[in-house]
């Protein structure tokens, strides 16, 4: 869905679709983002089933920023 990936572009970074799961990912630049976006999805009808919050190890953050 293009809409969906371009709302959740203004939330945060890499956003990623994995198909076989139906599931998207992204990049937030912090915790405080994730109650506006909730929002925003159930505002645009989008279906809300789970949001984990998955934290960067050191190491993969590290590694990102070394690229």
């Amino acid at each position: 869905d293009a809409a969906l990936q371009l709302g959740l572009e203004q939330f945060g970074s890499e956003v990623r679709f994995e198909a076989t799961t139906g599931r998207y990912t992204l990049l937030l630049p912090d915790s405080n983002s994730l109650p506006r976006l909730a929002s925003w999805l159930v505002e645009n009808r989008y279906n809300l089933y789970e949001l984990t919050p998955q934290r960067q190890s050191l190491e993969e953050r590290f590694v990102r920023l070394m690229g």
